[in-house]
């Protein structure tokens, strides 16, 4: 039940975490830009290589489209920081858009390659006699050749191109190397889409929420460190409403009972009980832990009066009171706790915890009343 996920897993919402191994590299949202990007080179090429067939178009709009998946494949991750992981990101989805884009330009200049019969320039048939009618030329590769050797014979003959065999060695490796290209741009593309996106992203401290203590707490005595507030409240509501990766005993929650009141966690407490019972992975166990405890926090914020709470990641909360970290950063317990802007700090991801090990003495909805209660007086 230890397992510590990192602040960078907190902060990012659902579209960012993925249990997959490709998941260890990339954010979910960049598997998604993938998918879009696929989607953009699909219709592209069915527009500028089959529709209207304008070859230049097609390749410049390689780097366009890989920018734009690559910005987008953070933006839907919600990406603040990790340079590192903003990059790959990018990196992922524009070499997806790139690599779609090459083997389409390459299946459908197959396509007319080899299935060229040369009609209408070649192999003409008389109607009345059915008779062929020169020139003629033989469908596939001597059909292409012939076409190409009439508008530019001179430049085939200087490339040494003297027959169907020797023109299509040609012809291949040229589409080849346009297939590369622009395998190489749409993946750029995606690289500076990322770096577009990472020098423009919400800088530090930009989710800081107004309130008694305001932005002035958060610069002098969280330095580099922000409140999570919008990340940890997307947590919470990651409890009920993440299809892609629901739960651990999702079945057991009834969502028209999770309001955030502090009747509510009667109901958590109901289900936490029922997960004790269970033989939980690692991860598992942490998801609950995460989510439920996000909830229990979110609850405490929302009804309480008599103090304004924000949420600071383990870093965040050792940057203004030392004694945190003795608690130290393995515990998932600590992975995100609530700080009352005076040097009180409450911990409903650690009380989910321990729920989890000694059950109903240690209820979330007592706990969370009686902060409220206590903050009220």
């Amino acid at each position: 039940m230890s397992r510590y996920i990192s602040a960078a897993e907190l902060a990012a919402p659902p579209a960012s975490r993925g249990g997959s191994l490709l998941g260890r590299f990339v954010d979910r949202g960049a598997i998604t830009a993938a998918f879009v990007g696929l989607g953009v080179a699909v219709v592209t090429a069915i527009s500028f290589l089959l529709i209207i067939p304008i070859d230049p178009i097609y390749w410049l709009l390689s780097l366009p489209a890989g920018l734009l998946v690559g910005y987008y494949a953070n933006t839907k991750a919600g990406r603040r920081r990790e340079w590192r992981r903003i990059i790959a990101n990018g990196l992922f989805s524009g070499a997806v858009t790139g690599l779609t884009l090459a083997l389409l330009l390459l299946g459908i200049k197959a396509l007319f390659f080899y299935a060229d019969s040369g009609y209408p320039n070649f192999n003409r048939v008389d109607q009345a006699t059915g008779v062929t009618i020169p020139p003629t030329c033989v469908s596939g590769a001597d059909c292409v050749y012939q076409r190409y050797l009439v508008d530019q014979g001179d430049a085939l003959r200087r490339a040494g191109v003297t027959d169907a065999t020797s023109f299509a060695k040609v012809y291949w490796d040229q589409q080849l190397s346009t297939a590369l290209t622009l395998l190489l741009a749409a993946t750029g593309g995606g690289v500076a889409g990322g770096l577009v996106f990472g020098l423009t992203r919400p800088k530090p401290g930009s989710t800081i929420e107004a309130g008694p203590f305001g932005a002035q707490m958060g610069t002098s005595r969280l330095g580099r460190h922000e409140f999570k507030d919008v990340a940890i409240r997307e947590l919470s509501e990651m409890l009920i409403k993440l299809p892609e990766d629901p739960t651990p005993g999702l079945e057991l929650l009834d969502p028209a009972r999770l309001d955030y009141s502090i009747e509510s966690l009667t109901h958590l407490d109901d289900y936490l009980e029922l997960m004790r019972t269970r033989e939980l992975a690692a991860r598992d166990t942490a998801v609950v832990v995460l989510r439920s405890g996000a909830y229990v926090g979110e609850v405490i914020r929302r009804n309480s009066t008599g103090h304004t709470y924000h949420w600071l990641d383990y870093e965040g909360a050792v940057a203004i009171e030392g004694l945190v970290g003795e608690l130290g950063s393995q515990n998932v317990g600590v992975a995100a706790v609530l700080w009352d802007g005076h040097g009180g700090f409450v911990f409903p991801l650690a009380k989910v915890l321990k729920f989890l090990e000694n059950g109903r003495e240690d209820a979330t909805a007592f706990f969370a009343a009686a902060i409220v209660a206590i903050g009220a007086n």
